[in-house]
């Protein structure tokens, strides 16, 4: 949100728990909430290093303020802790996958040819490179959009979006084609 901390000194935004005592280095400069402390807020200076936990809702949004005097040589950690905690996460393999199978194509001809493909999308922050062959067969997950880049010799550069589908048909998957001729 920008501007939260001008919103919060002109109390257009209030606080619900605030904790502003002196840095601790005894409990290894740990603050935060915690269930059994007693004070929703903590003053500047000697204080508890621990304001009140709270209740919270499944979609609540809170914004943390973080004010320093010195600058944290190493950043900051934050952890979460639930009361219960959350159920596990879906294991990897239960999760909805689908198979792409890309296949390479002469545009003119439709004749399978051996090309090299570049797939952003298919995992996060990474591209994904196949070489040489004409037809590839991935697993993928059913909400990915993916560019796949096609490059081969001769022929001209081809980018083609694939978006996964979602339901019981699952599928997903698609021709290349590249453009251009010898």
């Amino acid at each position: 949100m920008p501007g939260i901390c001008d919103k919060i000194a002109t109390k257009q935004v209030q606080p619900i728990r605030s904790n502003i005592s002196r840095n601790d280095k005894t409990n290894r400069s740990i603050c935060g909430l915690l269930k059994d402390a007693p004070d929703a807020f903590v003053r500047s200076g000697v204080g508890s290093s621990f304001s009140k936990g709270m209740e919270v809702t499944q979609g609540d949004l809170f914004y943390l303020v973080i004010d320093y005097q010195d600058r944290p040589l190493a950043g900051y950690t934050i952890r979460f802790h639930y009361d219960p905690p959350p159920p596990p996460p879906e294991p990897e393999e239960k999760k909805q996958k689908q198979q792409l199978n890309i296949t390479v194509v002469d545009a003119k001809t439709g004749k399978p040819i051996d090309a090299s493909l570049t797939i952003a999308g298919m995992r996060f922050d990474e591209v994904v490179e196949a070489k040489g062959k004409s037809s590839y067969t991935y697993e993928m997950d059913t909400y990915r959009t993916l560019k796949i880049g096609c490059v081969r010799a001769g022929y001209m550069f081809q980018t083609t979006k694939v978006k996964g589908q979602r339901g019981p048909c699952g599928g997903g998957g698609g021709e290349a084609h590249a453009g251009g001729s010898r």
